[in-house]
This record gives C-alpha cells, sequence and structure tokens, in this order.
C-alpha cells in the first residue's frame, strides 16, 4: 500500500492474457483496486473516462503508450504510467523506465505505488474505491 494507506486505482493494459492475469492478481493482493484491458484503444480509452485510474500499468508491446499519454493530456487526467515490455531494451526512453513484464513482483508493485505516491501529493484521482476490489473485463463481455 501506498503511504497515505489509500489502495491505488490501477488499469493494466496488455494483450498478454497470462500478464494480465498475473499482475491484476499481484497489485489486488497488494490492496489495490484492479481493471484490466487488453481491448482496442477505444475499449481502453472508455475504461480510462469510466474509471479514472490514478496508475495505468502499460504492455509497450502493444503499442498503446502514446495514445494513453495524450489522452491523459489533453483531458486533464492526472495518472501515473507503470511501462513493462517483454524485452525493455527494445523500448529504451530518456523520458521513462520499461521494467521487464516477467521481473520481480515486488518491483512492480513498487513502481505502481511509487507513482501512485507522486500524484496523490497533488490532487486526487477522478475516481477512487473505498475497498479495494478486482474486476476483470474481458472484450467479450457485453457493456
Amino acid at each position: 500500500m501506498t503511504d497515505d494507506d489509500r489502495p491505488v486505482g490501477v488499469l493494466i493494459v496488455s494483450h498478454d492474457r497470462a500478464f494480465l492475469r498475473l499482475a491484476a492478481a499481484l497489485l489486488w493482493r497488494a490492496g489495490h483496486s484492479v481493471h484490466i484491458s487488453g481491448g482496442s484503444w477505444e475499449r481502453v480509452e472508455r475504461m480510462l473516462s469510466l474509471l479514472g485510474p490514478r496508475v495505468v500499468v502499460l504492455d509497450v508491446d502493444d503499442g498503446l503508450d502514446a495514445e494513453v499519454q495524450a489522452y491523459a493530456a489533453e483531458h486533464g487526467h492526472r495518472v501515473g504510467i507503470v511501462l513493462v515490455a517483454d524485452d525493455p531494451e527494445g523500448h529504451l526512453s530518456p523520458d521513462a523506465l520499461v521494467l521487464p513484464k516477467w521481473s520481480s513482483p515486488a518491483r512492480l508493485i513498487a513502481a505502481v505505488e511509487r507513482r501512485g505516491e507522486e500524484l496523490a501529493r497533488g490532487e486526487e484521482p477522478a475516481a477512487s474505491h473505498a475497498e479495494p476490489w478486482l474486476r476483470l473485463v474481458h472484450d467479450d463481455d457485453t457493456a
């Protein structure tokens, strides 16, 4: 949990179903509110606007990192972004650290909590939940 002892609202975006399930379970067990999406940009955009997560974990192998950052800037939604990839060296960026997707679970949890703490020092996220909960949303679910 973060220093302020509130769950971090997290959206995990990846087409890798194994990673989605594992990362969601790890972050949920750490006490955070977790949502997942393996869908198209339109589905991710909808989840961003409805949920207002404080942190987004993005699989850069899916290529949606630029869209999420642009959306956050355009809509004034302060969101912390944690980037993950199968091969982090293939996605070197001077502006962002890319974590290995299959590294230590503690490393992913720490990165999410660090981003959440950074934003908590500023303003509240657009949506928050009193209790952490896990809801798996799949592309074949009806809305």
